[in-house]
């Protein structure tokens, strides 16, 4: 369930951005697929250290892609599943943050980490 900055709701579909709707979703996905792409192009990685912060946050003060609590997770969730998909080690952190409101600002690193968790079970099950 989405919990927004004051409890609203995000965008319709929950993936998305509160501000700019559908649109403003899938040009922030198009951006990290575009940055994963590249980064290929590239180099080779074997294995991506992942910067998770949570000034995207539509409740945060400095950044400005206002994503909802489940954009975050979609988007955390997009970087998580390019690693799994490529058996690629992935250590992440905390950053940014500076929300109007601190519980908004640890819910959205709690929740990376509950994404982060879930994808740390399904690495742990592939060599049981």
């Amino acid at each position: 369930m989405d919990r927004g900055a004051g409890g609203r709701r995000g965008s319709g579909d929950h993936s998305g951005t509160s501000r700019g709707g559908d649109d403003g979703h899938r040009s922030g996905v198009e951006a990290l697929d575009d940055a994963l792409a590249r980064m290929l192009v590239r180099f080779t990685p074997t294995f991506l250290i992942y910067l998770a912060g949570a000034d995207p946050h539509e409740g945060d003060r400095l950044g400005r892609l206002a994503l909802s609590f489940d954009g975050l997770a979609a988007r955390d969730r997009r970087v998580f599943d390019w690693c799994w998909q490529r058996g690629l080690p992935v250590a992440f952190c905390m950053a940014g943050g500076y929300g109007r409101r601190l519980e908004d600002t640890v819910q959205a690193q709690c929740n990376t980490f509950a994404v982060a968790l879930a994808y740390w079970t399904r690495w742990a099950g592939r060599w049981a």
